[in-house]
């Protein structure tokens, strides 16, 4: 697959549901050096909760690699402190700035429903730890990626959001109306308008 990325001279990858522990056992290290096999250069970005998993999995998360002349562009990144997204920010000429967003939102769900090892849960435990009384980690994955996308803006980057999203779009759906609120667009929609949407299940 990573082969294939280089054939068609991707300078960004976005990656969503890793279900990685990026801090076990050098996950981090093992799967850089897979892209410097086709890259001489790479900037990989992940996201997972930290928490004191014993497992190389870990469910949810994200990663985002930069490639070749794009990786001296980079000036900053980071990544959400449950693991929900990372981000890497590019710098062009006149200081123009461009942000890449890799994004997972887990899907709706209940305490009563929810499995022990699910992404669902770990992100439920921290919002009680820090003093949500009845945590939402689907709506509020939207409330809180709002605030970073906002932050971003204020600084007059741009966005190139990739996610998923476990989500439909709609009149009056939290995905559209998180579309909306930042007037974005869905890429692959403009690109395939004529194409009937493939199955996400």
């Amino acid at each position: 697959e990573i082969t294939v990325l280089k054939e068609i001279g991707a300078s960004a990858i976005a990656m969503q549901e890793t279900n990685t522990n990026w801090n076990k056992n050098n996950m981090y290290e093992r799967a850089k050096k897979l892209f410097m096999r086709a890259w001489n250069n790479t900037k990989l970005q992940t996201s997972n909760y930290k928490e004191n998993m014993r497992t190389e999995y870990q469910s949810g998360g994200t990663a985002l690699c930069v490639t070749g002349k794009y990786v001296s562009k980079v000036c900053n990144s980071g990544s959400d402190h449950m693991g929900r997204w990372s981000w890497v920010t590019i710098k062009g000429k006149k200081d123009h700035k461009i942000t890449l967003l890799s994004a997972y939102r887990v899907c709706e769900n209940t305490l009563a429903q929810a499995g022990p090892q699910t992404c669902w849960l770990q992100q439920w435990k921290v919002l009680k730890k820090t003093g949500y009384s009845n945590p939402d980690p689907s709506r509020q994955f939207y409330t809180d990626l709002n605030k970073f996308i906002d932050t971003q803006l204020e600084k007059n980057e741009e966005l190139i959001i990739t996610m998923d999203a476990n989500d439909k779009k709609g009149k009056d759906t939290n995905l559209q109306k998180f579309l909306d609120k930042h007037d974005l667009l869905d890429a692959h929609e403009q690109l395939h308008r004529h194409c009937t949407p493939p199955n996400t299940h």
